[in-house]
């Protein structure tokens, strides 16, 4: 069975990734924090 290892975001395209403990995810707008969140 799949499991998740890690969740890492980047508010920018130039910033570093950063690990996550937990996110929040927006329907048909990815996960709120990331730099592709819309």
């Amino acid at each position: 069975m799949p499991t998740v290892q890690g969740i890492w975001t980047a508010p920018e395209g130039s910033a570093p990734m950063e690990a996550r403990e937990q996110v929040r995810a927006v329907a048909d707008g990815g996960l709120r924090g990331d730099r592709y969140c819309h």
